[in-house]
């Protein structure tokens, strides 16, 4: 089994919600694309959530490898 099987969330920059947003995976939609949910507070008395279908995504890695690895 793959590691990345197991993230069920991450974090990201998102310029709408800001630094350290807290992605989730969704079950898949209607035509079996992944989800991604995120908290937001439109205002200081409520909080919603942010539903969309990610077209790409970047990730970072080290460029060194462990020789343990």
């Amino acid at each position: 089994m793959l590691k990345s099987n197991c993230i069920s969330k991450f974090y990201v920059h998102d310029d709408g919600v800001g630094p350290f947003a807290r992605m989730a995976f969704e079950p898949l939609d209607t035509n079996g694309h992944p989800t991604l949910t995120t908290s937001v507070a439109p205002s200081s008395e409520a909080i919603g959530s942010h539903f969309f279908r990610p077209e790409g995504l970047l990730v970072p890695v080290y460029h060194k490898r462990d020789a343990a690895s």
